[in-house]
């Protein structure tokens, strides 16, 4: 599996961090251009990077600085590359907000988060109702909440594996000689 990070602080780093410690895989979009990484961010990343662990990716001019703008667009992205996207908390604004209804509307699955007794943050409640689907959270284990969002994945990626191309359509991987 492979987590697709904004880099933001919160849950969305806590998630890279998680990550990088077990040595997993992960890719990061910068909401800025490459260079504008901190000197102690960069020296976090680069163990994965030289592991090949982690991808470190931008869609903007290297020494573009940080925007608000820049980092909606930002997550665009992120849910474009993702196969599901987890929401812990949204209010009915802001990057989480926002990048949850990019989810919405790319046709990604959207879970969110929502205590065990059923009480939700404003946010995390509308998105349930914009088509989100409720993680009962915190979980007895992190085996009980990871292992269906898991399944999918792999049901997913099995999905997509068996779909093949029209049969007039080219693929970069297999281009006619020439």
């Amino acid at each position: 599996m492979n987590v697709i990070s904004g880099n933001a602080k919160g849950v969305d780093r806590s998630a890279l961090e998680g990550v990088m410690h077990e040595h997993d895989y992960t890719t990061v979009i910068l909401p800025h251009g490459i260079h504008k990484l901190s000197k102690v961010q960069m020296s976090n990343l680069l163990p994965g990077i030289e592991d090949k662990k982690v991808l470190l990716l931008s869609q903007f001019p290297p020494n573009a600085s940080w925007l608000v703008s820049r980092a909606m667009e930002r997550n665009h992205v992120v849910t474009g590359l993702a196969q599901m996207v987890v929401v812990a908390q949204a209010d009915g604004k802001g990057g989480t907000w926002e990048g949850a209804n990019n989810a919405l509307c790319q046709g990604r699955r959207l879970y969110v988060c929502q205590n065990q007794n059923g009480d939700l943050l404003p946010g995390n409640a509308l998105l349930i109702e914009k088509g989100g689907h409720a993680l009962s959270w915190p979980a007895e284990s992190l085996d009980d909440l990871l292992l269906p969002l898991v399944k999918e994945i792999d049901a997913i990626q099995d999905k997509q594996q068996r779909a093949s191309l029209p049969p007039n359509q080219l693929s970069l991987l297999a281009l006619p000689e020439m």
